[in-house]
């Protein structure tokens, strides 16, 4: 069974003087199913074998008609034996329902990475946000654990990702920013 998944990456190389400016990484990742609706089946065949130590094995075949044409499909299941053969053949009967329509009209999966500098060539080193700072969003590395907006107190919040220096260590920070008005974005709480 062929599956094919078409993935697009898209990276930058950057000159190592581009790391003390003030650069963010957004992630983005969609998945782009088409529905199929397998309109009729017909000519199931099944077939339950003995298998391996104490467990049988279902094979189900049949013709499925999508898009006004007909398609051949599979599928397996093996199991212990305590569960009936109707409901282990209908595992089998779903497995080559999902696997026909992912060969018929396969997923889409598109990865995109984009980095977002700001370009304040008097700025040196790592800058650290500090609770208080007024800072652009874009700035600010979304949390990966919690990457949706949230209110509090009627404003727009999100959750982000900082470093620091601790001593002669580099520390990553968690953070929330909340949103102004104007656009800007005010750090109103780092641990």
């Amino acid at each position: 069974m062929e599956s094919k998944t078409k993935i697009v990456i898209i990276s930058f190389l950057l000159p190592t003087s581009i790391w003390a400016q003030e650069c963010v990484i957004q992630q983005k990742t969609v998945t782009n199913q088409t529905a199929v609706i397998i309109k009729q089946i017909n000519d199931i065949k099944r077939d339950v074998i003995p298998w391996g130590t104490n467990q049988k094995k279902c094979i189900v075949n049949f013709k499925a008609l999508i898009d006004n044409n007909w398609h051949m499909a599979s599928g397996e299941y093996v199991w212990d034996g305590d569960q009936p053969v109707s409901e282990a053949c209908g595992v089998a009967t779903a497995r080559a329902k999902k696997d026909l329509t992912q060969t018929v009209k396969p997923a889409t999966i598109v990865n995109e990475d984009v980095v977002i500098c700001r370009d304040d060539t008097n700025q040196t080193g790592i800058r650290e946000t500090q609770v208080g700072n007024l800072v652009d969003i874009a700035q600010l590395k979304p949390h990966p654990n919690y990457p949706n907006k949230f209110y509090h107190n009627g404003a727009e919040c999100r959750w982000f990702l900082d470093i620091g220096w601790t001593g002669r260590d580099v520390r990553e920070y968690k953070g929330i920013a909340c949103k102004m008005e104007a656009g800007k974005w005010v750090v109103v709480d780092k641990f």
